[in-house]
Formats: C-alpha cells, sequence, structure tokens
C-alpha cells in the first residue's frame, strides 16, 4: 500500500485553546505536518511565504483581520494553497461570505474528528468540502451571475459528467475511479470546464450551473 503524501498544515486561531487543540488532533495523524501557526490573519500573511503550506486552516472572527479576508487574500496571492474555514457561525450571511470566499472548504468548529480528517484529505486531493449548512444555500441561493443572460458554452457527454461529480465535491481521483478514466483526464475536464464556465471555484461553478440551469436535481432551477 503506497503511503499518502504528506500534508503541509498551517494552523490560524486567535484563540490558543483551539489553536493548541487543533494542532494535538493533527500531529497524531501520520501524513499531516504542522509547519506553522498564527493568531491573527496580519501574522499569517507575514509567515505564509516562508512556510508554503498546502492548506490552511483558518478561523473566521479574529482581530485585524477576518478569516475570510485570510481567504480571499490567499487565493489571490497563493492559488496553489488550499483554504478550510472553521466557525462557530450559522449566520447565513457569514455562512454566504464562507461560501464565496474562493475557500475550498467550511465545517463547524463543533464537527468530528472524522469528519475534519476526510475534509482534509478531500480538499488535498483537489476536491470540495463544505458542512451541510454551506450545502443547502448553495442548493438554494439565487447566484448573482457575471453572465447578463443566456451563456453560449457547449459541453461534451463527459465534461457534463464530470462538472458534476466536482459539484458533488468529488475530487479528481474519485472521478477518475467512477467513471474508469486517468486522473490525468479529469484534470484536463476539469481545467477545461473551469475555463468555459470562467470559474475559478467551487461557488463560481454553482453560480454558472444555477444561471444556466444545469443539474436541477443536484442544485435546483428557482
Amino acid at each position: 500500500m503506497n503511503k499518502k503524501s504528506t500534508i503541509k498544515i498551517m494552523l490560524v486561531d486567535d484563540h490558543p485553546v483551539v489553536l493548541n487543540g487543533l494542532k494535538s488532533l493533527l500531529k497524531s495523524i501520520d501524513n499531516i505536518d504542522i509547519v506553522a501557526e498564527a493568531t491573527t490573519g496580519k501574522e499569517a500573511l507575514l509567515i505564509i511565504n516562508d512556510k508554503m503550506p498546502d492548506l490552511v486552516i483558518t478561523d473566521i472572527s479574529m482581530p485585524e483581520m477576518t478569516g475570510i479576508e485570510l481567504t480571499e487574500i490567499i487565493k489571490k496571492k497563493y492559488p496553489n494553497i488550499k483554504v478550510l474555514i472553521l466557525t462557530v457561525h450559522k449566520e447565513r450571511e457569514i455562512l454566504e461570505s464562507a461560501l464565496f470566499s474562493g475557500a475550498e472548504g467550511c465545517l463547524q468548529k463543533d464537527t468530528t474528528k472524522q469528519e475534519l480528517l476526510y475534509a482534509i484529505n478531500k480538499i488535498s486531493d483537489n476536491g470540495y468540502y463544505y458542512c451541510d449548512s454551506i450545502m443547502t444555500i448553495a442548493g438554494s441561493l439565487h447566484y448573482k451571475s457575471e453572465h447578463k443572460t443566456e451563456v453560449s458554452v457547449s459541453f461534451g457527454k463527459r465534461e457534463l459528467e464530470i462538472f458534476e461529480l466536482i459539484l458533488m465535491g468529488h475530487p479528481n481521483k474519485e472521478i477518475a475511479e467512477k467513471l474508469s478514466i486517468s486522473y490525468h483526464t479529469v484534470h484536463t475536464h476539469r481545467r477545461n470546464i473551469m475555463k468555459k464556465t470562467e470559474s475559478r471555484n467551487l461557488s463560481g461553478l454553482y453560480s454558472f450551473a444555477k444561471t444556466n440551469k444545469l443539474f436541477p436535481s443536484l442544485i435546483g432551477t428557482n
């Protein structure tokens, strides 16, 4: 059995108890390496370039800079670094902000260890993972699209299959296994889908699909 690749993680939270708890939990996992920790978003940005984590796990409510703002800056400056937001907030407006921030995932802080580890591994494998409350929002929002009316974009049958599986949160490896095709083929189709839809993240794909009434059984059309 092949050993899992090590995932380099930066933790960002202004509560020492939460920070130490996460560090203690994750340090016990063989394929996880905590390479940095910070108590504010500004502190995180000062050290992120030196540490270059694969994944940043951040709180939302922090002094000086929110986790949402931190995520937006990271995704702009370091698009290859993935972000998982942990929050105690359940307000729709805040969860919407988390969804549109570009983060690859968002979980409530009362999540289980199993769900947290599943989310970390799924995100690290180019997938997405959002808690149920955010997925409910994603499926019901009337997204404001950059496209004014109908969009003249055509998709092949395979592209549509992969598009739908991406919206369901499946990483490239799982999609390849489900469709019995190579990982490289899935990666190429994903890149083309993102380009055709002018999307940078999952929320952009949801927006495009919603506006163009794709996959109504998955995300609805209202």
